[in-house]
């Protein structure tokens, strides 16, 4: 039987764990769902207790990936709105991955922005973050490609078509969240990826180990037609994107080249007529 709020804090190490906090706190289970936070926590997303664990802003916050490699903790800026809050505001979300009693359970917490301070490693997360996606930016995916390179890599260039016409049409703020909701859909579709990551503006990468050439061509194939058949509600019109897969047959396969071959194949998806994926295999 998994904990409940009541009978968590009856544990003495969690209790003990818990009393070190001053900000709102939820404690997941390794399936990311709620199983204690505090009355800050209710007080921050304006939900009652009975309500917690089916408020969909709260299962949003502390659900999801890390793309922040594999140490214990990640942080990152996350917006939250509630009837507590006048308006929507920005929060630091900290989340401390812990294993207790053989289980592993999520410590996460909201801090304001005037009252944060990052430890040195979180700095260091942080540096390899792009805030606005919260995926690896270009440094970390980078970094994160020449620590996986012994394996036989593909290594997939993202591109969004038209986003100048979005950004222009429809102003800075539908284009931020056109690329968040990129980076959501990526991080819902390629939970096996070895990172993903933003590489500036529009531009992402994915980089996935290959175990099967046409499954892997079929995955961003498909995953090109999912992205266009829907309409988010902050752009009714739909986006697109354009696909360059570079799947090497060996390992070891440099990440330059890797890099270099999917940005071709990407530009190829764009001259073909954008909204597409374009695949190429390096020997």
């Amino acid at each position: 039987m998994n904990p409940t709020k009541k009978n968590f804090v009856s544990d003495a190490l969690f209790q003990a764990l818990i009393n070190q906090y001053t900000e709102a706190l939820i404690i997941t289970d390794e399936n990311q769902r709620p199983q204690y936070w505090n009355d800050k926590a209710e007080s921050l997303f304006g939900v009652t207790a009975d309500d917690f664990c089916s408020n969909q802003q709260v299962l949003e916050k502390v659900g999801g990936r890390s793309q922040l490699g594999e140490l214990p903790f990640e942080t990152d800026i996350v917006r939250l709105s509630s009837p507590a809050l006048f308006e929507e505001q920005q929060f630091h979300r900290t989340i401390e991955t812990l294993v207790i009693n053989n289980a592993v359970w999520r410590f996460i917490r909201f801090t304001e922005l005037s009252t944060f301070s990052l430890t040195e490693s979180e700095l260091y997360i942080q540096s390899r973050t792009d805030e606005l996606s919260q995926l690896l930016n270009r440094r970390g995916f980078q970094s994160t490609l020449e620590n996986n390179i012994e394996k036989r890599l593909a290594l997939a260039i993202l591109d969004v078509d038209y986003f100048k016409r979005i950004n222009d049409n429809h102003g800075h703020a539908t284009g931020d969240r056109a690329i968040e909701w990129i980076a959501g859909q990526l991080n819902s579709e390629f939970t096996d990826a070895v990172c993903v990551g933003r590489l500036g503006g529009d531009e992402f990468g994915v980089v996935l180990e290959v175990v099967d050439e046409n499954q892997t061509k079929l995955r961003f194939e498909g995953f090109c037609k999912t992205i266009s058949r829907q309409r988010p509600k902050f752009y009714p019109p739909g986006i697109s994107i354009s696909v360059g897969v570079a799947i090497s047959k060996l390992k070891n396969t440099g990440s330059r080249r890797l890099l270099t071959a999917g940005d071709r194949a990407m530009y190829q998806s764009k001259q073909a007529g954008r909204n597409q994926s374009t695949s190429v295999e390096l020997n």
